[in-house]
């Protein structure tokens, strides 16, 4: 095993552990909310598994797109196809009819329809989610996914409360909901570099700890709650009001004085202007008599026509809205880089101060660029250089110098060595040298780079096995 597979390999593993624990985590409340809208709809449950996994394939058919190489408006159909197929071909199955159309057009009996859209929605939400997902994943982004989810898990029982799956499955949703947040966190904690101050087994043993003080005390918590103590509470919550009930009936005898005071005056003034009270109730029991009683008219409901328009419009506006979002979500997930590459980028001078480093006069801010240009040229150069190397699979390592980052390199390609050896010299000298150094050639580092690009493009199978392991 080369020096770099074990913490590649571990790493990728953290990150498909992270991308399962988000779709799990936004899976639950999803088919949760499904199953509810099911049970109501007299449709039976979704598949759970089916549901959990929707966000983690879509994170996963955007990665394989990526890897291989297809073109960008290829993959942007492919993806915005293939999750509205998804949507439709499931919610459709899950309505009980044969084809995307008749969720919307038919009469059927029973009618399983509502279920079925509902769970179109919530299938592209997911897959929405998950394109989002592809994108980058951050501890901001999975502390996203998680308040997202809590939020909606909470409002799925608190609006929904009388339902059987939510009455069965709504704690078995918010324990396995915890669990999946904190092994998410967990696992995106050791991939960032706090986690490679410790080692592993300190690690372990500190994650480890924290879960259980959790787990304890919600446990306590949860017992306190179910024990008598809320009851003991009630008790002498009701022991205080009946010592406080001669003052609070003090205080409601006194509020109906002050009514019957307001309500005598208000009489008295009527008496003084001359309104009749007997005919101002007249007046209103016959404005409410008049009023039409729109409840008790016989149903009537809009044409067909009508009925066709609205619905072909409004399925319209919600694949335009789903393809306009995914289409966008495709584009932040195509322009982002590989999980596994780390990219550090300096800025360089450019435009004016460019121009001014082949002059050997000085830039705006008063740096001195004679000889710069040749420079900033060279380490242009390595850094498309380093970036081709990383899509190959080898990036370099932090702490890694040029020269030993060449010869790892040349181990490995054997034909680039030459190459490899001429670029880790010349970006040496045009980064680390003092000024009165001889600077190489860009041109030549620029050659040699596009030499190291054929090399790479023709590299046997092996060769290319052990670039990405």
């Amino acid at each position: 095993m080369s020096r770099w597979q074990g913490p590649k390999l571990a790493k990728a593993v953290s990150v498909f552990g992270v991308v399962l624990c988000i779709s799990a985590i936004e899976g639950v409340w999803v088919w949760l909310l499904a199953a509810a809208i099911s049970e109501v709809a007299g449709q039976r449950y979704p598949s759970l598994i089916g549901v959990v996994l929707i966000l983690a394939l879509a994170w996963l058919t955007v990665r394989i797109l990526v890897i291989s190489d297809i073109a960008l408006e290829r993959r942007r159909l492919l993806l915005i196809a293939g999750g509205l197929a998804l949507a439709l071909g499931i919610g459709t199955v899950h309505a009980g009819v044969a084809v995307p159309p008749q969720l919307l057009i038919g009469t059927y009996e029973p009618d399983l329809r509502g279920a079925g859209i509902a769970l179109v929605i919530l299938i592209a939400y997911l897959w929405g989610r998950g394109l989002a997902l592809a994108a980058g994943l951050t501890r901001e982004r999975v502390i996203g996914h998680i308040a997202v989810s809590t939020s909606a898990l909470c409002a799925v029982l608190v609006f929904l409360p009388l339902t059987g799956a939510v009455q069965r499955l709504g704690f078995g949703a918010v324990v396995t909901t915890f669990a999946l947040a904190i092994a998410a966190l967990l696992l995106i904690q050791a991939m960032g570099v706090e986690a490679r101050e410790l080692t592993p087994s300190r690690w372990g043993m500190v994650a480890g700890g924290f879960t259980i003080l959790l787990m304890v005390g919600a446990a306590g918590l949860t017992g306190i709650l179910s024990s008598g103590f809320l009851l003991g509470s009630a008790r002498t919550v009701g022991a205080l009001g009946r010592q406080a009930r001669p003052l609070t009936d003090a205080l409601l005898l006194a509020l109906g004085h002050v009514a019957e005071a307001i309500a005598m005056a208000l009489r008295w003034l009527a008496e003084t202007i001359g309104a009749d009270p007997s005919a101002i109730v007249q007046n209103m029991r016959g404005a409410e008599e008049s009023r039409p009683k729109i409840e008790d008219q016989a149903p009537q409901g809009p044409p067909e026509v009508l009925t066709v328009l609205v619905a072909a419009t409004l399925t319209l506006l919600f694949c335009v809205i789903v393809i306009a979002v995914f289409h966008r979500l495709v584009g932040h997930a195509s322009a982002s880089r590989r999980d596994e590459i780390e990219e550090v980028r300096q800025r360089l001078p450019r435009g004016r101060a460019a121009l001014l480093g082949w002059f050997g006069r000085k830039s705006a801010d008063g740096d001195d660029l004679v000889g710069q240009g040749v420079r900033v040229e060279i380490r242009r150069a390595y850094r498309a250089f380093q970036s081709a190397m990383a899509r190959a699979g080898v990036p370099r390592a932090p702490g890694e110098t040029p020269r030993e980052y060449g010869r790892l390199l040349a181990s490995i390609l054997p034909a680039g060595a030459a190459d490899l050896a001429q670029i880790a010299r010349a970006y040496s000298v045009a980064r680390y040298s003092d000024e009165s150094t001889p600077v190489p050639s860009a041109e030549e580092v620029r050659q040699a780079v596009r030499r190291l690009r054929a090399v790479l493009r023709d590299a046997p199978p092996d060769v290319e096995a052990a670039l990405h392991r």
